[in-house]
């Protein structure tokens, strides 16, 4: 954890930030301050608070597409292991 004189930063916090910034933004390992400011980022941190509020709210959102993504490979096996006999009753005039 930093520490400011007004603010203090957690890692994860300035990790999910340098993550949702445009690549545009990162020039050279340096952060393009400029472009920053154009993008409405200033340079005060947020207050802890609210940084450990938005990390929570990401993880929260990233647990939600984990759990879509397992249930989207379910469904894909199970479709795949309803093909052949599909196929089956097709070619047997079945269908």
């Amino acid at each position: 954890m930093f520490t400011g004189p007004q603010h203090t930063l957690t890692l994860r916090g300035n990790l999910r930030f340098l993550q949702t910034m445009p690549m545009e933004a990162i020039t050279r390992r340096k952060l393009a301050v400029p472009k920053l400011q154009a993008a409405g980022c200033d340079n005060e941190p947020h207050p802890i608070a609210k940084q450990r509020r938005i990390v929570s709210e990401l993880d929260a959102l990233q647990a939600e597409v984990d759990a879509l993504k397992r249930l989207q490979a379910e469904t894909a096996a199970q479709l795949d292991a309803l093909l052949p006999a599909i196929l089956d009753r097709a070619f047997k005039g079945e269908l």
